[in-house]
């Protein structure tokens, strides 16, 4: 029986951006996929980390039937997945795969960019407003406030957790073909120096890792596989 892997996509994308993601885990992992709350036919969750983070436990929990299961998530789904690995990972996971998670926010001009565009078609659109401010502190009005998120790597997580993010720097703001990374030096140290985290570079990648570089956020879901099992193996 193949392991599960259970993938959140990101803030505004959904099953339907992966069908590279569909074709490199073919007969290697059965994949589900979790959308964040309100995306698709979820159901919106409370507003905030706390809430978006239950309501993926309970969706995960549901999962388990006794086979390994790999949780992995890009930009925010991965952020999510991180706070499971250091609350008492949901019964099943082995492994933590967070493809580029934002840790803070205030710099991420990438998104208050599009943000600030969405918002300005749609300004009262619930799924927007459920995000904006709670999750990227995108106040509106030029507004930032921060979102820090690196208390995450302040503790221990209960599962190996691997980090893959891009090479394309998220500094100088610039126009780009495709985002870039949302984790900067500064970032990259504070997971180097945290215990229990490892974190994989992507050679000219940026954020959508999935994208533009699906063989290798392959490599890095196998890996992470791989460690689980060794980990098991040792206790």
């Amino acid at each position: 029986m193949l392991p599960i892997l259970a993938f959140v996509p990101g803030f505004l994308r959904t099953h339907l951006q992966h069908n590279m993601l569909r074709q490199q885990v073919a007969g290697t992992f059965d994949l589900v996929f979790l959308n964040l709350p309100g995306h698709m036919r979820e159901q919106p969750a409370e507003q905030g980390m706390e809430g978006l983070v239950e309501d993926l436990r309970w969706r995960v929990e549901a999962l388990a039937d006794g086979r390994p299961l790999v949780l992995a998530g890009e930009s925010l789904g991965g952020l999510a997945a991180m706070h499971l690995a250091i609350k008492s990972a949901a019964a099943g996971v082995r492994s933590v795969v967070a493809f580029d998670p934002p840790l803070q926010t205030q710099k991420l001009w990438p998104v208050h960019d599009e943000l600030s565009s969405a918002l300005a078609k749609a300004p009262h659109h619930w799924l927007l407003m459920h995000y904006a401010e709670p999750i990227f502190g995108h106040c509106g009005s030029g507004v930032l406030v921060e979102r820090d998120y690196r208390y995450i790597l302040q503790n221990t997580p209960t599962v190996p957790v691997h980090i893959a993010a891009g090479t394309s720097p998220l500094m100088p703001r610039r126009a780009t073909p495709c985002p870039p990374s949302l984790l900067d030096d500064a970032d990259r140290a504070s997971i180097r120096a945290a215990r229990g985290y490892e974190l994989t570079e992507v050679d000219g990648g940026g954020h959508v890792l999935w994208d533009t570089h699906p063989g290798r956020c392959v490599q890095v879901l196998l890996q992470a596989l791989r460690s689980a099992e060794k980990a098991e193996s040792l206790t």
